[in-house]
């Protein structure tokens, strides 16, 4: 999250003096957050904790059951570190990330070929096998090392709060093999797929402590998601999900003549919208047989003229 948003929770001048803090010591915002005792560390994680919730709300709503991964990026540096192949981070995420596309004996053989022992890759072979989250196994193999352990910690913490509260219709999956390939998450990463898979992921996120200091600001964090449109609507079209058009003698298609024309049609095109009507400009000006066509194709049943004559006569047709 941006440090702003614990305003409402702390004022301005603490959540400032978190930012300021981070930004001297290298750390994380929720590191000093939580060390400076402004916010504890389920407090932090409640950003988290609402974009699960989001996620579930929005694909609910929708009709698609989804599985929301979830991993952390400091679990994933800490795994590395524990298997000394620190100096192959890259490597080791740009293999991982592809895991889903190739598989894990591909990845593994990838890895090697990217100058990493096979000592390591066997170490770290419960990360590519699709085994299930075990988080006792890793703090026996985070032994040690405290970003990784805190990392685990803050996993747990959202697995504790949804293992009592529960989901309406998704599925929180805890999937160690989640890389996410955009290098600036530093935190919790999330990546939603439909449950019986198919088209890849649907919507994705996570925080990114560090990102603003790219750009010459006070290193100041953040957390955000995205969605997938285009597979969204591929999902739902595969699955019969858009409603039927239950105003199909409503239905209109305005001929697309030209800009000029376009223009002058957009004050009628808003007015017939508020007034019910589902009305379409088609998006470009191409000859009418494909215009034509393509009402005959969705079954509209009205089409609007406004060329260059209806526009001096200002008139319709």
């Amino acid at each position: 999250m941006l440090v702003t948003a614990l305003n409402t929770k702390i004022g301005y001048y603490k959540a400032a003096e978190i930012a300021q803090t981070a930004h001297k010591n290298g750390t994380s915002l929720k590191e000093e957050a939580v060390n400076l005792g402004y916010v504890t560390a389920e407090e932090y994680d409640e950003w988290e904790i609402d974009f699960i919730n989001l996620f579930d709300d929005v694909f609910s709503a929708l009709g698609l059951s989804v599985n929301i991964h979830i991993n952390h990026r400091q679990l994933l540096q800490a795994l590395v570190e524990q298997a000394k192949i620190e100096e192959k981070w890259q490597d080791f995420m740009i293999a991982l990330d592809k895991l889903d596309k190739i598989g894990s004996d591909a990845v593994k053989h990838e890895l090697i070929d990217r100058g990493i022992a096979s000592d390591a890759i066997d170490q770290l072979s419960f990360v590519f096998d699709s085994k299930p989250f075990d988080s006792e196994q890793l703090k026996i193999f985070l032994e040690g090392h405290e970003a990784g352990l805190a990392a685990l910690a803050d996993l747990d913490q959202i697995k504790s709060f949804f293992d009592a509260q529960g989901l309406t219709r998704a599925n929180l999956v805890f999937d160690l093999s989640l890389a996410r390939g955009l290098g600036y998450y530093t935190g919790t990463i999330f990546e939603v797929k439909l449950e019986e898979g198919g088209i890849g992921s649907i919507a994705a996120g996570g925080r990114y402590d560090n990102l603003c200091s790219a750009f010459g600001y006070d290193s100041e964090g953040g957390i955000g998601i995205s969605f997938g449109l285009d597979r969204i609507y591929l999902a739902l079209e595969m699955k019969n999900l858009f409603p039927e058009m239950k105003a199909l003698s409503k239905h209109v298609l305005c001929v697309n003549f030209g800009q000029e024309e376009s223009r002058a049609l957009y004050p009628i095109i808003r007015q017939m919208r508020s007034n019910g009507f589902v009305v379409e400009l088609f998006p470009v000006a191409a000859k009418m047989k494909k215009q034509f066509s393509y009402a005959a194709k969705r079954e509209i049943p009205y089409m609007l003229f406004m060329g260059g004559g209806e526009i001096e006569r200002s008139e319709l047709k």
